[in-house]
């Protein structure tokens, strides 16, 4: 039968606190990157929900159109020679 000394017991021991320290410290650097990453959809999310706010008030958004056919327009006048000037 095979004898267990303390100081055997002492250093496994040792090496199973260093390993459940590091896989502690690996856990912990997984949860600060996911709360991270929760965060950045929140502020998407909260971003597409201004948004959809902002489009769902028809005046914005006949402005937004507009504003689209403008630039559209602009950039029709301002293309260079040979390209389409036809907006059809």
């Amino acid at each position: 039968m095979a004898h267990i000394y303390p100081h055997d017991y002492a250093a496994d021991h040792h090496k199973q606190l260093k390993v459940t320290g590091a896989q502690i410290g690996s856990l912990l650097a997984d949860i600060e990157r996911l709360i991270k990453m929760n965060n950045n959809v929140v502020l998407e999310a909260q971003s597409v929900h201004k948004d959809f706010e902002d489009y769902n008030n028809e005046e914005k958004t006949t402005i937004y159109i507009v504003g689209l056919k403008t630039q559209l327009n602009n950039t029709i006048i301002n293309a260079p020679p040979g390209i389409s000037q036809s907006a059809d």
